[in-house]
């Protein structure tokens, strides 16, 4: 499974990093650090030309140059990619931040939690759980290109 990580904060992506290494996921595993590099890796633009599609999406809320609600916008807008699963995985308790996540199409909402324990627990279980169901979106999302 392809999964891509945007988070601009270098301690949560460490903390991501090592959590995947302990779920041996190290090699599927792909890192951008703002809205702008999060869409050329998923379209394949600037230097991401070879990098697979992704399977799962974390993404963080505040992020440099395009905010992950303007990201989780384009996505779930263009055809192509609306079927990739896209999580949100923020520090941000706001309830209007998890209502707009999901009115603009996220398949979950994850506040960060702040222990390395309490973490750990949680991206098990969504690793866990997304591993099975993104196959799904991914036959989706090749179904609907077909058409």
């Amino acid at each position: 499974m392809n999964i891509l990580i945007v988070e601009d904060n270098p301690a949560d992506a460490k903390l991501v990093k090592i959590l995947a290494q302990k779920n041996s996921l190290t090699e599927n595993l792909f890192f951008v650090q703002d809205g702008d590099q999060a869409l050329d890796f998923i379209q394949k633009a600037n230097g991401y030309k070879e990098r697979p599609p992704p399977d799962l999406i974390l993404l963080d809320i505040n992020l440099p140059k395009l905010n992950g609600f303007e990201v989780l916008r384009a996505l779930k807008a263009d055809p192509d990619y609306r079927y990739i699963p896209v999580i949100i995985l923020t520090s941000s308790q706001n309830p209007e931040d998890i209502f707009r996540s999901f009115d603009l199409g996220a398949s979950g909402y994850i506040q960060k939690p702040s222990s390395f324990v309490e973490f750990e627990k949680s991206f098990k279980a969504l690793i866990t759980y997304w591993s099975e169901v993104s196959l799904l979106a991914r036959a989706r999302q090749e179904e609907y290109l077909k058409k």
